[in-house]
């Protein structure tokens, strides 16, 4: 992925509230299933900030990749990333437009 690209990431992740997220998680006793220790438990911080991670760096890289949008979401994270393409009418660069959230709970009537 661009670098340019890559600062959009690191901004999201910079000012994300993993806290807030973890604190909620421990209140709510929502937890994961934890592979290599074949149980499911609240995760540490660490964990929700790794995976937090990884979903939001798959989402934009798909999405500049494909130059498109792209959405995944596990554990309550949802990462989305859209590609806006270059318009040379005003000289605007492509850019990458990614969001990070943590959805407890959410509904719509799409069809």
């Amino acid at each position: 992925m661009k670098k340019r690209f890559q600062k959009n990431v690191d901004g999201i992740l910079n000012d994300f509230d993993f806290v807030k997220v973890h604190e909620t998680m421990v209140k709510l006793d929502w937890q994961w299933y934890h592979p290599g220790e074949e149980v499911t438990k609240v995760p540490s911080l660490d964990i929700v900030k790794v995976k937090g991670k990884e979903l939001l760096q798959e989402a934009a890289e798909k999405a500049a990749g494909l130059k498109s949008e792209w959405v995944i979401g596990s554990g309550g994270f949802r990462a989305e990333a859209k590609f806006y393409k270059k318009d040379e009418d005003y000289r605007k660069k492509s850019e990458l437009w990614v969001r990070l959230a943590f959805v407890l709970e959410e509904w719509d009537n799409c069809e």
